[in-house]
């Protein structure tokens, strides 16, 4: 437990230095006994709240374990985030709304994936009129319009980079974003530098955070990208589109160029 313990700690410490705004507690994997999960997150939000000063954001697909989370938080620091709420869980914007929390906003349907920006869009409007109804502010909502791998569809990637334009341009200035970054380079090669580059064009269109580790991806990492060179434009033509399916970025990886 004491490896354990100072682990947990250096992570968190780690993070806060490379500009994380929230630290995410998941202990769903940990067992498949609820009340063993829901000591477990209590545990990691002492020791991490110990190492670092930053607000948690805490994600479980259960909504006891999201409310021992909560409960552990230290509010002092900032108010914790729900890690997420949609139209498929409404519930967890409840358990929010108790606790006072900001709420990362998914683009999930109430029964199914979006397919397109549109059916993203859609969604979110409807979610963002619970959200009103529960008397949190759009400054309080971190959105994830759903990064889903290029390697499945080639539009997965100007799906999420125009939903992010279109939401901006509707709710302005005070919504946040929060997108998994990494789901986008799952099953291709070289996927920091895919996560990398796909971080820097979401955020041209307006993103202002994302779920990704601050240790790879933070705004100096991306200021210093070289988009002038051969690696940033092969993979930003595949994360566009414009190489369909990452032929060329595949050949390129076998030949030792990315």
């Amino acid at each position: 437990q004491k490896a354990a313990t100072a682990y947990v700690e250096y992570m968190a410490r780690k993070q806060q230095e490379s500009g994380a705004a929230y630290l995410d507690l998941n202990v769903d994997e940990f067992s498949t006994d609820v009340p063993e999960r829901e000591k477990v997150m209590r545990w990691a939000a002492a020791i991490v709240q110990k190492a670092s000063s930053l607000p948690l954001s805490i994600d479980s697909s259960n909504m006891s374990i999201l409310e021992a989370g909560l409960a552990a938080c230290d509010k002092s620091r900032g108010k914790p985030m729900v890690n997420s709420v949609s139209l498929e869980r409404l519930e967890a914007l409840e358990v929010a709304k108790r606790h006072g929390a900001v709420v990362l906003a998914g683009a999930t349907g109430a029964q199914s994936m979006p397919c397109n920006v549109a059916e993203r869009l859609a969604n979110l409007r409807v979610l963002m009129g619970h959200i009103g109804k529960a008397g949190i502010r759009p400054a309080e909502v971190f959105f994830d319009p759903l990064v889903f791998p290029v390697s499945v569809d080639p539009s997965n990637g100007p799906y999420v980079i125009d939903a992010i334009k279109a939401l901006r341009r509707e709710y302005g200035a005070e919504v946040h974003f929060a997108p998994g970054l990494s789901n986008i380079s799952f099953g291709m090669p070289n996927r920091k530098l895919l996560n990398q580059v796909f971080a820097r064009l979401c955020r041209e269109a307006g993103m202002d955070g994302a779920i990704a580790n601050p240790l790879h991806i933070n705004g100096k990492i991306l200021d210093e990208l070289d988009v002038a060179g051969e690696q940033y434009k092969l993979a930003r033509a595949f994360l566009v589109a414009e190489d369909q399916f990452g032929m060329e970025y595949i050949t390129a990886s076998r030949e030792g160029r990315v």
